[in-house]
């Protein structure tokens, strides 16, 4: 199979994009806050095995630990704050007028 730089590209970011929308609708929004925590945690050991192996040098592995962290992080306070607003319990049917 021949594979591009462009079509790693567009994988890659299909890829972040559904991690991200896993973090903030699944992840983020349970009654368990730390289950929101997983990706994040997970983010920094791999940028730091990034780190620590040196395969990218200069700043730029930095700056994707650090603008990461704090969108996954962000997207996880959105969702735990939206869990918040939430009614507590199922919504209830409203009630048939009787004739």
């Amino acid at each position: 199979m021949l594979t591009t730089p462009v079509l790693t590209a567009a994988v890659l970011i299909a890829v972040g994009a559904l991690v991200l929308l896993v973090q903030r609708f699944v992840l983020a929004g349970r009654r368990h806050v730390w289950l929101g925590g997983l990706l994040p945690v997970a983010w920094v050991a791999a940028s730091l095995a990034v780190l620590v192996r040196d395969d990218v040098p200069g700043w730029r592995p930095w700056l994707a630990l650090v603008l990461g962290l704090v969108t996954l992080l962000g997207l996880w306070d959105d969702g735990h704050r939206a869990r918040a607003r939430r009614p507590a319990g199922p919504a209830q049917p409203a009630a048939l007028p009787r004739a």
